[in-house]
């Protein structure tokens, strides 16, 4: 699988809070690297 993150997406994975929106982009980036997930910036 590849995933195209945009910046948005990636500065909400970047953050340094982990609190509501981010916490959950966060929860979903971590489970594509677990299923070995092609990601492209």
């Amino acid at each position: 699988m590849i995933v195209l993150l945009d910046t948005g997406i990636l500065g909400l994975v970047a953050s340094p809070h982990n609190t509501g929106e981010a916490k959950e982009y966060k929860q979903w980036f971590e489970g594509l690297l677990a299923r070995s997930a092609y990601v492209v910036t």
